[in-house]
């Protein structure tokens, strides 16, 4: 069994000493990213607020979700309960939007967190996610539990990237269709991305680490946040389809975590520290 927060340091304030002064490197990391959530809002304090920036928001929340599964990697020394499928997912997801949101405006947001906060966000949370991947199939391989992450993501890569070349929005206009589909790969890759994570749970069957609640749940956080911001902007698509196409796409991916949702709240308003292991009756539809 994988060691736990509690049984490992005894109290919070020893699991950050222990785990500062054994991985000084990510533990800056982890603080640069709540650095970022705290530079924003910040900022914010003397500009003018706009509906727009949930979605910058919805990306920082994904930064954190990745920030808390390297700080339980790191700390546990352990990999064990993490689908590396569902990183390798976020893995070609990231790239493929940044393409377009580096380069072109047509998925930003149009207040200034769309200049530089929005971009910034994303990349972090793909350096942090690469920095996963290697500690997966290199530092602590041997706790990888490669038996239970056994779900099959090559079809459903290919139909999101061939679906995405057919059918795709146009907010970047007519002249630059390929951003356009690299923003869409991007959004359909993410509705099954945390697919891989559920059925690996389920598949245990044991008791949800606390941590790794964090992490889904604050992902879960992030698409419903970028859910927002394309209810209630898909208008602003003239052409007749594509506005549905985006909002069914984020919905899909919402209702995917809908049951692991449903059991993380209700086990929090239970009363159950934030360091508990969550025990939950996962039975996952995916």
């Amino acid at each position: 069994m994988p060691i736990t927060f509690g049984t490992r340091f005894g109290s919070s304030g020893k699991i950050l000493n222990a785990f500062r002064e054994e991985n000084p490197k990510t533990y800056l990391l982890v603080y640069a990213t709540f650095l970022l959530v705290v530079g924003w809002i910040c900022h914010h304090l003397w500009e003018d607020i706009e509906f727009s920036s949930v979605l910058t928001w919805g990306a920082v929340c994904q930064c954190i979700s990745f920030s808390m599964l390297l700080l339980k990697m790191q700390t546990e020394r352990s990999v064990s309960g993490i689908s590396a499928k569902t990183l390798l997912l976020q893995a070609m997801a990231f790239p493929c939007r940044l393409i377009s949101t580096l380069f072109m405006d047509g998925y930003l947001p149009v207040d200034k967190t769309g200049d530089w906060a929005y971009q910034f966000a994303e990349i972090v949370a793909l350096i942090i996610n690469i920095q996963i991947l290697m500690l997966i199939f290199g530092k602590y391989r041997h706790s990888y539990q490669k038996e239970y992450d056994d779900f099959v993501i090559s079809f459903v890569t290919i139909g999101c990237v061939l679906l995405a070349i057919f059918v795709h929005p146009t907010l970047n206009g007519y002249d630059y269709p390929i951003y356009d589909v690299c923003w869409t790969i991007a959004m359909h890759l993410e509705v099954i991305a945390m697919v891989p994570q559920l059925w690996m749970m389920s598949r245990i069957g044991e008791k949800v680490e606390s941590m790794t609640g964090h992490y889904v749940s604050f992902f879960v956080l992030g698409r419903a946040l970028q859910l927002l911001f394309w209810y209630y902007g898909y208008s602003e698509i003239e052409e007749i389809g594509q506005g549905y196409q985006i909002i069914i796409c984020y919905s899909l991916s919402l209702l995917i975590s809908c049951d692991f949702m449903y059991y993380y709240l209700k086990a929090r308003l239970s009363g159950s520290a934030l360091m508990e292991d969550l025990d939950l009756p996962l039975c996952v539809s995916v």
